[in-house]
């Protein structure tokens, strides 16, 4: 597979082969990184959901209330909660999250490469770009809103910006530098990198769906969003292996990553190959 990796472009059917192949592979690590990055997302984001619902519930019931100066004041003071616990769950997904796509991402370059990391290493690294995922989300933010008020300019950014995350975790881009990069690596392939991108979330969707049903047993409420989460960021994790492979494929297309050998192990520490004799 790493040959094929930096020798040409991935087909679809490959791409999808390759990351169930990785996701088995890696599960070890994955795993961890799933405990210690994402279940307290999953926690943080199950409490905002429980009582972004109740507020909901809440506002529902006074909707249907006959309308009285009570109501509407009652309104006046929900909806500050209200936006508060929308702006929270968006700064998880945009600040927090990012956190553990970049360490799994890490995690899946370090295997295909030969050269292994740890989950707890690949946290840390994940950590260390923390401010500057939140400038290049913040950006992407702000300008992909802009553009979706014309609706078509928006989505076009949205793709072409697909990569900018695994720019700066994979590539160590910065700001304006990782937009540009992944604006490069989807140049010339916008539709497949949408049609990729489709495909792996349906099939994340697919799978979501199955284990995600029997959750429906469990009484609404912070406990089963606590759920809900973890396993979708389970599931999401074949999503970011796949994504991850797409980069590393068109980096080595374009020339940004080079075909290295793996590290020959020696003693447990990694020692460069070097050239036999003739």
């Amino acid at each position: 597979m790493r040959e094929e990796m930096y020798s040409r472009e991935f087909k679809w059917t490959e791409l999808v082969y390759h990351a169930f192949g990785i996701f088995v592979e890696t599960i070890k690590e994955t795993w961890k990184v799933l405990v210690a990055v994402f279940l307290p997302i999953s926690i943080l984001q199950g409490i905002v959901i429980g009582r972004l619902l109740n507020t909901l519930l809440f506002i529902q019931t006074l909707g249907s209330s006959v309308s009285s100066p009570d109501v509407q004041i009652q309104m006046r003071q929900v909806m500050p909660h209200f936006l508060v616990q929308e702006v929270l769950s968006l700064a998880i997904m945009l600040f927090l999250v990012p956190v553990g796509t970049i360490a799994v991402a890490k995690l899946v370059k370090g295997h295909v490469d030969g050269v292994p990391l740890s989950a707890k290493d690949a946290v840390s690294e994940a950590l260390a770009l923390e401010p500057t995922v939140i400038v290049v989300n913040l950006i992407i933010l702000v300008l992909t809103f802009l553009g979706s008020l014309l609706i078509i300019p928006g989505i076009y950014l949205g793709i072409a910006w697909s990569l900018a995350i695994y720019c700066v975790g994979l590539g160590g881009e910065k700001g304006w530098s990782a937009l540009r990069r992944s604006k490069e690596l989807v140049k010339g392939r916008w539709w497949r990198t949408l049609g990729y991108l489709l495909i792996l979330g349906i099939i994340t969707l697919l799978c979501e769906s199955v284990i995600v049903i029997p959750l429906g047993i469990i009484r609404e409420g912070s406990v089963k969003a606590i759920l809900e989460c973890f396993l979708q960021y389970f599931i999401a994790i074949f999503q970011i292996i796949g994504i991850t492979l797409m980069y590393m494929n068109r980096e080595a297309l374009a020339g940004g990553m080079p075909n290295v050998e793996p590290a020959a192990m020696l003693d447990g520490e990694a020692v460069e190959p070097t050239d036999k004799e003739d």
